[in-house]
């Protein structure tokens, strides 16, 4: 029996798991397993629902895009804290599901996605990226059009968040907190330095007093009254 269903499409993978799996087949369960249950609270506390497990790939369907998007942040920072590299890949499209094979353009463009993704990064389509451009706290960078097999049409590419090697934090830029405005804080500096000024003028416009200069006491004499 063949069911479809129009979805936002997460597709996600460990990088360098095979390598690992070659070398340590005991560290790369332990990495599978840890994976596996992140995937498995995040996605279902943003609203998401794990399609299926393909190896170290995780596929997830989502009804908003926003709620894909909160979910693979949340992700890449979890994985970030327990030292697992993952890519991300979110497109949009038909899901065709035959028995235990999950089919279509969307599924096949979001795998592609994640694969030309850098490490722990998000990558996106033209047609999520329309979707939130206009959200606040949304941000990405376009990455050209790539052509993708079996797709007629080239996929506008857009990179959500990355971390650079070397950086300590990964940046953000997804959901992210709104920075503090400064205004109030520019006021207040601004009022600290009119008071400051007004001090001192009127220490300037107080009057000179020189004690070396006052007027002289005039000699009095005492006065007696005879009675």
């Amino acid at each position: 029996m063949t069911s479809r269903k129009y979805a936002i499409i997460m597709f996600t993978d460990i990088d360098g798991y095979m390598a690992l799996l070659d070398s340590d087949r005991e560290a790369a369960s332990n990495v599978l397993h840890l994976n596996r249950k992140l995937h498995n609270r995040l996605i279902g506390k943003h609203h998401g629902k794990k399609i299926k497990e393909i190896e170290d790939g995780i596929l997830a369907s989502f009804d908003l895009p926003s709620d894909a998007i909160r979910c693979a942040v949340e992700i890449q920072r979890e994985s970030k804290k327990a030292d697992v590299s993952l890519r991300i890949g979110i497109h949009e499209g038909n899901m065709i599901f035959e028995g235990i094979d999950v089919l279509g353009d969307g599924v096949r463009v979001a795998s592609r996605l994640q694969e030309i993704s850098d490490r722990g990064c998000i990558t996106i389509s033209g047609r999520i990226y329309q979707q939130l451009k206009n959200k606040k706290g949304f941000s990405a960078d376009f990455k050209g059009e790539r052509l993708i097999e079996n797709i007629k049409e080239p996929v506008k590419i857009y990179k959500v968040k990355c971390y650079e090697k070397g950086k300590k934090d990964i940046e953000i830029e997804t959901n992210a907190t709104p920075k503090k405005h400064i205004l109030p804080y520019v006021v207040i500096m601004l009022l600290l330095v009119i008071l400051i000024l007004t001090f001192l003028w009127s220490l300037l416009k107080l009057p000179t007093q020189n004690s070396y200069h006052e007027r002289p006491v005039e000699n009095t004499y005492p006065i007696y009254i005879l009675t």
